[in-house]
Parts: structure tokens; C-alpha cells; sequence
């Protein structure tokens, strides 16, 4: 799982990853994709912790901000 990887160089608490991965999942979902797409997943995986690492830990504003930006709307 690409999130996972990435995590692994991140300062997030154990709280946080179980969250990210969460809300990742949720947008694969959400957006009808699957792991096997790995572009897509990894560009995925990068915004919801980009945004994550800005502040946002609500999971709910969080899964709609990555999928706004992937949009094209402002994150």
C-alpha cells in the first residue's frame, strides 16, 4: 500500500497513520479506484499527506480537501 510506505518517513503518531490510511482508502473508494493503479494511488496517497501534514486531522475535512484538490478545487 503506497500511503503506508510514505508514512514510514513521516512524524505522524500511531492515531494519525491509522486515520491516513483510513481516509486513503476511503478516497480510493470514493473515487472507484484500486491499489492497482499505481500512479493514481500514489498521487493519492501524497495529497492526503500533504494536506494531513498542513494541520488537518479531521478525517472527514480531510477526505474532502484531498478530493477537492484532485478536482481541481482549492484544498
Amino acid at each position: 500500500m503506497p500511503i503506508l510506505e510514505l508514512l514510514e518517513k513521516e512524524d505522524f503518531d500511531p492515531e494519525t497513520i491509522e486515520m491516513l490510511v483510513q481516509c486513503f482508502e476511503e478516497i480510493l473508494a470514493d473515487l472507484h479506484l484500486r491499489m492497482l493503479t499505481p500512479s493514481i494511488t500514489l498521487l493519492v496517497a501524497r495529497r492526503t499527506i500533504e494536506i494531513a501534514k498542513s494541520g488537518e486531522r479531521d478525517p472527514v475535512r480531510l477526505r474532502q480537501r484531498v478530493l477537492d484538490s484532485l478536482q481541481g478545487r482549492a484544498a
